[in-house]
């Protein structure tokens, strides 16, 4: 049986790198995937009736585990992602000392703080006020702020609110800043996302076949990497992040806007340390895979070299600009090769990079509307949408002409 291909962005697959000062994006990406919602911070539009499909599969264990997602409670979800933060943290961290502030800025809050706790009763706004001082990761200034406007206070003590939210802040960057001195800028962790976009009409490929699929590809090709957590959306809506994006497309196309699911996919998170070594060796290991991809086309040692570089024995990237984005596409070719063997070729459909399904003049237009918002851009799920409606429109017109040809023959 012929096998269907799937174009127009096909599967999309995509590496996701977080380094030691990028801990803090792993952890929105964290709360993204795990669906904690923190006021002021997510713009992702969900599906609430197909929440409860979404799954998750923990320390890379079988498909035994697979669990719903919405069976713990985003405390619990959120004491994991503090875990995850400081797996690799450096233990020199744990000695640093408090950050000593400024004789004025002491003041500053240690009285603003003092009047927040005579002039407000509330235990639930004295809690989160606690948690922002000592576990930002769970209390961020929005939530601070939205929960204290139901009180109805007055201006003064919103004037000392701000004084103590500027002490705390002044006081966690400098921390930040502590810490990264301290630490050497690494690849930490490493997200995986498996995606087929609502373009391609498919739903006989699951999101849990695609978290299965990536957790079993990480096995296979980097078993020495912990797998940390995988979950499987199944509600996300494909919409435009501002109102004012909606209300402009609208015009200019004399239609409602709509949203759409954007399509099933997956998220795996590995740690880059490696369990035999101890070392942040994740890069050398995806090198090797990408040279020994290209040795089994055919290609010579000299060539390879010349197009990926090479990693030395001291285990330092010998390689330009240029070279690691060539190793990329190598990566993205291999990533595809695979996907199609052992999952999408089972489903009777074929993946293509859908990149290069578009000609030299579609692709420089691409590359021109990747500044734009996704709603105005020439290539999106729209424009799609469009073409295939008339090609429907089309092949319906020959059936009609085919079935009047048939009817004036006999």
């Amino acid at each position: 049986m012929e096998k269907k291909i799937m174009r127009n962005g096909s599967a999309y697959l995509s590496t996701i790198i977080y380094t030691t000062k990028k801990l803090a994006k792993l952890a929105k990406s964290l709360r993204h995937s795990l669906r904690v919602e923190i006021d002021g911070e997510s713009s992702i539009s969900y599906k609430r009736e197909k929440e409860n499909l979404n799954k998750i599969l923990f320390n890379g264990k079988s498909e035994d585990f697979l669990q719903n997602l919405n069976e713990m409670t985003q405390e619990t979800y959120l004491d994991y992602i503090d875990t995850v933060i400081k797996t690799n943290q450096n233990k020199e961290i744990g000695k640093l000392k408090p950050v000593k502030l400024s004789k004025s800025d002491s003041n500053k809050r240690y009285k603003s703080l003092k009047y927040l706790r005579e002039k407000i009763e509330d235990k639930e706004f004295h809690e989160l006020l606690e948690k922002f001082a000592n576990e930002p990761h769970r209390v961020n200034r929005n939530n601070l702020i939205v929960y204290f406007e139901t009180l109805n206070t007055k201006k003064t003590i919103r004037n000392n609110l701000d004084k103590y939210i500027e002490v705390i802040e002044k006081v966690g960057k400098a921390q930040e800043r502590r810490e990264a001195k301290l630490s050497v800028d690494k690849v930490e962790f490493v997200e995986f996302v498996v995606k087929i976009p609502f373009e391609n009409n498919i739903d006989d490929i699951s999101s849990e076949d695609m978290l299965l699929y990536s957790q079993d590809f990480f096995r296979r090709h980097f078993k020495n990497y912990d797998i940390v957590v995988g979950v499987s959306h199944n509600d996300e809506l494909h919409m435009s992040k501002k109102p004012e994006n909606i209300e402009k497309w609208e015009k200019e196309h004399n239609q409602k806007y709509e949203q759409k699911e954007s399509g099933y996919h997956s998220h795996l998170f590995i740690n880059t340390k490696n369990k035999e070594t101890g070392e942040f060796d994740y890069y050398i290991q995806q090198h090797l895979l990408v040279v020994e991809y290209l040795k089994s086309k055919g290609f010579s040692d000299e060539i390879i070299k010349k197009d990926v570089g090479y990693i030395d024995e001291k285990g330092v990237r010998k390689q330009t600009l240029t070279q690691i984005k060539n190793q990329g596409k190598n990566l993205q070719e291999f990533i595809y090769e695979d996907i199609n063997k052992h999952l999408f070729h089972k489903k009777n459909y074929n993946a293509v990079l859908g990149f290069n399904d578009f000609t030299i003049t579609q692709k420089q237009e691409i590359e021109k509307n990747k500044r734009l918002s996704i709603n105005n851009r020439q290539f999106n799920g729209r424009s799609l949408d469009i073409e295939l409606e008339k090609q429907r429109k089309q092949e319906l017109i020959e059936e009609i002409e085919q079935l009047e040809e048939q009817e004036i023959d006999k």
